[in-house]
């Protein structure tokens, strides 16, 4: 069985900024694992670890943000369980949401993957990057970096996030069985 996890975001350049939060994650858990990024045609970067039977990949890309469903289109054949991280604008700093099946919410990145793969029927945890005061240019916020009190605040979020990646348990369970395990183990972040 696989589970993918598919982290948005811009090419290398622009990490570190808000709207790279989702790509800058999964480079981080990847990293943590200490498994490396194999590089694919259409930019596609694919890192993978093995436990049992069952396989774990991460995927970043260096195409835009924008361009997400070309990206990893190839990513949603034989129908896996996929989990897509990435940032939301709706949501304050330090909070996330999970959810499955949802409509884009004005995600440009979500839109195009819906949109290059015809299917909803993917996880997403949305991270918040909201922050207290009003902002006049939200293309020009999504596209500066986190200052040191906000990365602070992330590193508890992805701390969290990790180790609930950590506790999902896909050694001899069904595919429904996974999806319960998984919809268990986020459903708390739905209520922050």
């Amino acid at each position: 069985m696989e589970v993918k996890i598919i982290g948005l975001g811009n090419p290398k350049k622009y990490e570190g900024t808000r709207h790279n939060i989702g790509r800058d994650f999964v480079i981080s858990l990847a990293k943590e694992k200490k498994i490396n990024f194999t590089h694919k045609k259409r930019k596609l970067a694919q890192a993978t670890e093995t436990i049992g039977n069952n396989t774990f990949e991460y995927y970043t890309s260096e195409s835009y943000i924008n361009n997400s469903g070309e990206s990893f289109k190839s990513v949603f054949r034989n129908k896996p369980i996929l989990i897509v991280v990435h940032d939301e604008l709706d949501l304050p700093l330090g909070t996330c949401k999970f959810s499955f099946a949802k409509s884009d919410a004005g995600h440009n990145g979500i839109k195009s993957i819906i949109k290059k793969t015809k299917t909803k029927s993917f996880y997403r945890f949305r991270i918040g990057i909201s922050p207290k005061y009003k902002i006049t240019d939200k293309a020009d916020y999504v596209l500066k970096k986190f200052n040191e009190s906000e990365q602070r605040i992330l590193r508890e979020v992805f701390s969290e996030f990790k180790k609930t990646i950590a506790d999902i348990n896909p050694e001899n369970m069904s595919r429904l069985e996974l999806k319960r395990n998984i919809t268990e183990l986020f459903s708390f972040w739905s209520k922050n």
